[in-house]
């Protein structure tokens, strides 16, 4: 079942049900948990119900299974019996103890891109490069890819970026106190449409804000300051006088992101998605483009110009192949493909880990 879409005009307190796949981890018996974000109970139970009901063969089924029942306290009589396979009549079809270990292990800060997987499904062979992986599948070498990367266009894969949603009117003052005051007034004079690249002593690199609505701001950073930043903005919304007024959401994976940088980025994007933002602007895509209900933003960093597409999860593999596919057609040649924090690999106890 597709993740609903996460539209910029719900109100402030509409909740985020969105199933997101946020890790995966690989076992030696090939099982593949799935972490996933779901706040209702409700949907949980019945999905919990779903997948008992039915042979849970693939992962997905196995995964949902662990993961409901880890986080939903409330659900744990009616759990508990179908991981252990202990009572009941689906109880034989979910993975018995194997499952109920799985349920247990769930490690920690787990980030894996979902577009890792349409880099593999393409073929791609990643090599380590640049502090990141190259995929080096069309050129057969990392030169290669280099020099397509520098004179046409390169595809980042940014889906394990983090992203923040701000809605209410104290949405600004949130941002400016989870920053820092030398955030604060360039924060003050952005305008509606408009994005900022700040620096804050409380990331390891430059954030960049966005205010895509009167009320509605969006707050981007790097995979290794997400957490941190995150607690900073819990701070900031309950310290506040007007913690009331303002709703903070983790919406990194319900958007993911697709990074693009090169002389040819813009016509790509034009092809695609019509006139391409002007720098430090943030644009949303209407429908009928090819990546409707999405962002799109272009900020500066570093004398870059960098064009990144933040589309509905369920449609990122989609919009990856679009882009790419455009890349080839307009360099006559395979596109250098970047794929940073999405499939870094590290061992852990259990299985192998992949994530960024």
């Amino acid at each position: 079942m597709a993740p609903p879409q996460l539209p910029l005009d719900g109100g402030p307190d509409a909740p985020n049900l969105a199933p997101v796949s946020v890790g995966i981890v690989d076992f030696p018996e090939d099982v593949t948990a799935f972490e996933l974000a779901d706040l209702d109970a409700v949907g949980a139970t019945r999905r919990l119900l779903q997948a008992g009901a039915a042979p849970a063969t693939d992962a997905r089924a196995r995964a949902e299974l662990a993961d409901l029942a880890q986080r939903h306290s409330g659900l744990h009589e009616l759990s508990l019996p179908l991981l252990t396979g202990s009572t009941g009549p689906v109880a034989p079809l979910v993975g018995g103890v194997r499952l109920a270990t799985l349920a247990q292990l769930r490690p920690e800060a787990l980030r894996r891109s979902a577009l890792a997987a349409e880099h593999e499904a393409a073929g791609a062979r990643l090599v380590p490069a640049g502090g990141g992986w190259l995929d080096v599948a069309h050129h057969g070498e990392v030169e290669a890819e280099e020099v397509a990367l520098r004179l046409s266009v390169g595809v980042r894969d940014a889906g394990t970026t983090g992203l923040f949603r701000l809605d209410g009117p104290a949405a600004s003052s949130v941002l400016a106190a989870a920053l820092g005051k030398p955030a604060a007034a360039r924060l003050a004079a952005l305008e509606v449409g408009e994005l900022v690249v700040v620096a804050t002593p409380h990331a390891s690199a430059p954030v960049v804000v966005a205010r895509p609505a009167e009320a509605t701001w969006l707050l981007r950073t790097e995979p290794a300051d997400t957490d941190a930043v995150d607690e900073r903005l819990v701070a900031a919304r309950f310290d506040g006088p007007d913690s009331a007024s303002v709703h903070v959401s983790s919406v990194g994976e319900s958007l993911p992101g697709i990074v693009l940088a090169g002389p040819l980025a813009e016509p790509c994007l034009v092809e695609l998605a019509g006139p391409a933002p002007a720098p430090g602007t943030v644009a949303s895509l209407v429908e009928g483009s090819s990546f409707e209900l999405g962002l799109l933003w272009c900020y500066t960093v570093a004398g870059r110009d960098l064009f990144e597409l933040r589309v509905p999860a369920g449609r990122a593999a989609a919009a990856w192949r679009a882009v790419v596919s455009v890349a080839r057609d307009r360099q006559g040649r395979p596109v250098g493909a970047l794929a940073w924090e999405s499939v870094a690999a590290s061992r852990t106890a259990g299985g192998v880990v992949a994530g960024g």
